[in-house]
């Protein structure tokens, strides 16, 4: 069995400065590095990925000296959405909460319009191409024990909105993947957890769609 791992980057006041995190924001990440301590247990081969952005690089640091000193990798495919215009962005985070931008993110329609930010849509496809090579790798049985992927509210969106609760994803929050091979190897079954609850369920090769399947 293989586990993934996806956690939102810790609080952060958005300097730009690595860590980039708030006091609060190093503290809730220094208590997903102990769950995620847990689910590595005495596993050797783990790989940290992050965003490239300081605050999520600034939380998988905190991870990885907890585990160990694993070097942390960037990927640009799980990076925070683009921003095509900074003032209408921000007018955007201006008209709701710090909260209610997050409970917005899936129906106001300007998260999908384009031309301030990145699509919604455009993100979750990345996003989907990121976990099919993190399967591809596992059927090839090239993927660590254990593969960390650090990164942001928009980027995990969609995934844990599969799970159907109200309260939108917070800060430092992990959904865990475990995978294995059905005994045929023509299936992946995967055991998805977030927060109290899991489901399972098996996925045909190749796993382009698995935000989708899982889903129905």
């Amino acid at each position: 069995m293989k586990t993934l791992l996806f956690l939102r980057h810790g609080k952060t006041k958005y300097t730009g400065q690595f860590p980039d995190l708030t006091d609060e924001g190093k503290r809730e990440i220094s208590q997903a590095a102990e769950y995620i301590a847990e689910v590595v247990g005495n596993r050797s081969f783990v790989q940290i990925i992050s965003s490239p952005l300081p605050r999520a690089l600034g939380t998988a640091d905190i991870i990885s000296k907890r585990l160990g000193d694993y070097v942390v990798q960037e990927d640009l495919s799980i990076r925070c959405m683009d921003f095509y215009d900074s003032e209408k962005a921000n007018a955007i985070w201006a008209s709701h909460d710090a909260r209610g931008v997050d409970c917005a993110y899936a129906n106001d329609p300007r998260f999908e319009e384009g031309t301030i930010i990145e699509k919604r849509s455009a993100i979750q496809h990345r996003f989907s191409m990121y976990l099919s090579t993190l399967f591809e790798r596992f059927v090839d049985e090239k993927l660590a024990d254990v593969t960390i992927s650090v990164t942001h509210y928009e980027v995990l969106w969609q995934l844990a909105s599969t799970f159907g609760f109200e309260e939108p994803l917070i800060h430092g929050e992990v959904i865990k993947l475990e995978l294995s091979l059905v005994s045929d190897n023509s299936n992946v079954h995967v055991r998805a957890t977030f927060r109290e609850y899991s489901r399972e369920s098996d996925f045909e090769l190749p796993v382009g769609l698995f935000v989708e399947q899982l889903k129905g």
